[in-house]
């Protein structure tokens, strides 16, 4: 079984987010704030990440280049589920630096969508 960090604020999302992924088969950690996210990524192994940019008093790409600084954290595999667009937040050149898996927008990602990226992004090959 794969586990998965959902970092989500909203907590209906997150509950929501949450539950797809476990009908899914995922064992799933919930944070609602980055120092949280830390400090289950510190306890526990993560197989992706699933990150809204969007969190108060700190950001997602904040996390993100954190995550990328530590060794141990480089094989965790990243989805950003956003209600930004990308091309208004995170350019390409961005997500490519930091090994952003995939980029999804919020409005226009499904429960199903959601679960198959993740499916997708775990089969892939590390490079």
């Amino acid at each position: 079984m794969s586990n998965i960090l959902l970092v989500e604020p909203d907590k209906y999302l997150a509950s929501l987010y949450a539950q797809a992924l476990k009908e899914s088969g995922y064992e799933v950690f919930q944070a609602r704030t980055i120092e949280r996210a830390v400090v289950l990524l510190d306890t526990n192994h993560v197989d992706v990440l699933i990150l809204e940019l969007q969190i108060a008093q700190h950001n997602g790409i904040e996390l993100l280049y954190e995550m990328r600084s530590y060794e141990d954290w480089n094989a965790i595999r990243i989805i950003v589920q956003s209600t930004i667009p990308q091309h208004t937040f995170m350019p390409s050149i961005t997500v490519k630096h930091l090994r952003v898996d995939e980029y999804l927008y919020k409005p226009k990602t499904s429960l199903f969508a959601l679960c198959a990226t993740v499916q997708k992004v775990l089969s892939r090959q590390h490079a």
